[in-house]
């Protein structure tokens, strides 16, 4: 597959595109801006998609090239390389940043921000999405996870996701169809990015889903810290909880430079201002490794971290 050195060429269709207001393409944007763990270097070059034929057109053009790409949402659950990224960074814009309630749901691009679709469902008098209140991240992303708290995942109420695949244009996919499981899918492993889903939900009472709502915020800010994280570094293992077996393991607390396991979540790592991406995963390796020592388990990752080329890097 290809890396963005000489971009030239590709820059020149990609200012096509954005003239016919398809697309915006930005160069050399600090990727730092846009995780919520404030940390990554550069990515040569970034293309936010505003519309489905936008989305479909990009792949396209990537696919023609052989060229690797890298769709980012909103940057909760990945840590990105302090070298930058050296492959195209996609990010979803426009109407695909929107999305729309109907009498028993909401349809949504994959860009909107899952808090903003909670809030907007529950004012409409809408259930099933209380719990995920307060989860950080994008639409995509957390159906791309399966994302959850509190008892529910987001696949409990998904009804449809859209997915543009190369070559291929848009085609609707039922969840159903769709393997998946704790914080897992397969709709990682094929080429292709989700661009739009429907929640299906169910009415009731105003007051009761604005308590609920305020239940799970007291519960997170008990539970969780303010400063920037990712949330949950590692999923549950069978029957037990990370959380439990990390502060267990003596990790509340740890630091390396300017990333720390949170005082309050030891399934949580905070950061603070200088802190890298190594820093991150020096922390997060020796999390592992105490827990591995102590109790003979190990881990699973729930963040993502990236290197430069795009590729997953293992714990």
């Amino acid at each position: 597959m290809g890396c963005v050195n000489d971009v030239s060429g590709l820059k020149t269709v990609l200012r096509e595109l954005q003239a016919a207001g398809a697309i915006d393409v930005h160069e050399r944007v600090e990727l730092r801006a846009w995780t919520t763990l404030r940390v990554g270097g550069p990515t040569d070059l970034m293309i936010r998609c505003n519309s489905v034929a936008a989305v479909s057109e990009v792949l396209d053009l990537l696919a023609s090239r052989g060229q690797r790409y890298f769709i980012l949402g909103a940057g909760s659950n990945v840590v990105l390389p302090d070298e930058g990224l050296r492959i195209p960074v996609l990010t979803l814009g426009g109407e695909l940043a929107r999305w729309e309630i109907d009498l028993d749901g909401v349809v949504c691009g994959a860009g909107a921000n899952l808090t903003q679709v909670c809030r907007s469902v529950a004012r409409a008098g809408l259930s099933g999405i209380e719990q995920l209140f307060g989860v950080p991240g994008s639409v995509g992303g957390a159906i791309v996870m399966n994302a959850g708290a509190y008892g529910v995942e987001i696949f409990d109420v998904l009804e449809w996701v859209e997915i543009v695949r190369p070559g291929e244009g848009v085609r609707l996919v039922p969840a159903r169809t769709i393997v998946h499981g704790y914080r897992f899918t397969h709709l990682d492993r094929r080429a292709g990015i989700v661009v739009r889903a429907r929640l299906s939900l169910e009415p009731d009472d105003l007051s009761a889903i604005g308590a609920r709502i305020r239940e799970i915020n007291v519960r997170r800010r008990e539970k969780l810290p303010s400063q920037s994280s990712a949330g949950s570094v590692f999923k549950n293992p069978p029957d037990r909880h990370a959380g439990a077996l990390l502060e267990a393991a003596g990790c509340k607390g740890l630091r390396v430079g300017g990333a720390q396991v949170s005082d309050r979540h030891a399934n949580v790592i905070v950061t603070s201002r200088g802190a890298s991406a190594a820093d991150l995963l020096s922390l997060a390796r020796k999390m592992r490794g105490a827990v591995a020592e102590k109790f003979g388990i190990e881990l699973e990752p729930e963040v993502r971290f990236l290197a430069p080329s795009g590729s997953r890097i293992d714990l």
